[in-house]
């Protein structure tokens, strides 16, 4: 009479060899794995975790053939069964055997870089030196001497994998299977006598390079620059990069707007290319008109404004009143536009200049600077011949208060420049 009832439960057949039962276990036990809160769920599996204990080893399989599952209790062969720790143990096992030893690909080495607003207006060359790990030129990565052979690793038993326990909760600890420190997960090292006297069986050396950090024109915060395959290396792994991250210092007077859809833009950006400022004015300044460099841009140049009377009739130096708040905005004069095409036909013709590249424009924003209170208390006497007497207020007129003898008082002075500063700002 044959007993088929634990080949069933593995969904294999009583002629399944030993590797054939552990993949089918494997796969069962992912499938059916214990859930703590369901007590149908963790009965089932530790019914197939009864069968694969008796089909895994030789000899209870072999009375189970015979005699059933009745012959392993006479023999003492199955016992009780699994407990429950027993059955998170196995699933936290298969559920964490490393599915390969090495990464197919290195990881990347990030390092941030600051950078200035002028660093990105201008462009800009560094220069470092950067220390990576290369593969020994001495054993060509191998780690050991000329005809040397590697020995099972003593620590893992040339498996590569070694138990570690983690806790998982309510009091149990799973058993987990990771990869062996000692020997890197390959099973095999070399003997002390028999390693690489370069890199001490390490298989890599320490190496500095030099390298150029190229920062285009109009490139932005948090950009990422890449230096494709200049990462560290490993033996049978694929480099990974070196990958600088911009980080933007901020400015005194003048800052970026961030990304918009402007019409002009070539490429997509975390920032625009449009740049932002505020130029101060005196209260003279904004009455009477001024002509001078108001401000230094990023390349140097000052940026000379001029704001003068329109009109001929009017007296040399008198200028149209710039109110608190006013904007001028110059076109062309913000931050070059970056654009990786451009510049990849730029260094295929070779380097030249950015003369023709395309720049956002530049905002100007004035605000007036008011005069001290010291100021107010000296001008009332000098009011009335530098303003009217009566301003037009709507469709009325407002007359101001006027001593002959005394002039102004006080209040009415600061009450007229109110009035006058009102109009002004609006």
């Amino acid at each position: 009479m044959s007993h088929t009832e634990y080949y069933d439960l593995l969904g294999v057949n009583p002629n399944a060899t030993e590797d054939e039962i552990k993949k089918a276990y494997r796969k069962m036990a992912v499938r059916i794995h214990p859930n703590p809160n369901d007590p149908q769920a963790a009965e089932a599996f530790q019914e197939l975790q009864n069968a694969y204990s008796v089909l895994s080893d030789p000899n209870q399989r072999a009375t189970y053939d015979r005699f059933g599952p009745e012959g392993l209790k006479r023999g003492g062969g199955g016992g009780d069964g699994p407990t429950m720790d027993d059955i998170f143990n196995t699933f936290f096992q298969f559920n964490s055997m490393p599915r390969s030893r090495k990464p197919k690909r290195g990881e990347d080495s990030v390092i941030p870089y600051d950078v200035t607003l002028e660093d990105l207006y201008n462009g800009k060359t560094a220069h470092f030196n950067l220390e990576r790990n290369v593969i020994c030129s001495h054993c060509e990565g191998s780690g050991g001497k000329a005809k040397a052979k590697q020995s099972k690793c003593i620590k893992c038993d040339g498996r590569g994998v070694v138990n570690s326990t983690q806790s998982i909760g309510g009091g149990r600890v799973a058993t987990m299977k990771v990869g062996c420190p000692d020997c890197d997960g390959t099973g095999q090292k070399f003997k002390e006598k028999d390693r690489c006297k370069k890199c001490k069986g390490n298989c890599t050396t320490k190496e500095k390079k030099a390298v150029d950090l190229v920062i285009e024109r109009g490139m932005c915060h948090n950009q990422k620059i890449i230096l494709k395959g200049e990462g560290d290396q490993q033996p049978g792994v694929e480099t990974g990069d070196v990958i600088f991250l911009l980080r933007l210092k901020p400015h005194d007077t003048i800052h970026r707007s961030p990304a918009s859809s402007r019409p002009s833009s070539t490429t997509a950006s975390a920032e625009s290319s449009d740049l932002f400022t505020t130029v101060h004015l005196t209260l003279s300044e904004a009455l009477l008109g001024f002509s001078r460099v108001v401000l230094r841009h990023l390349d140097g140049r000052g940026i000379h404004m001029s704001r003068q009377a329109e009109s001929d009739s009017q007296k040399e130096g008198q200028g149209l009143p710039v109110k608190h708040g006013d904007l001028v905005v110059i076109r062309g004069d913000g931050m070059p536009v970056y654009d990786p095409a451009r510049i990849k036909k730029r260094d295929a013709k070779g380097k030249g200049n950015d003369d023709d590249i395309e720049k956002g424009d530049l905002y100007i924003t004035f605000e007036i600077e008011m005069p001290s209170a010291e100021w107010l208390a000296s001008i009332d006497k000098k009011v009335r011949v530098c303003l009217p007497f009566q301003l037009s207020f709507g469709e009325g007129v407002f007359s101001f208060p006027w001593n002959a003898r005394k002039g102004l008082s006080p209040f009415s002075s600061f009450y007229f420049l109110f009035i006058l500063l009102s109009i002004l700002l609006r």
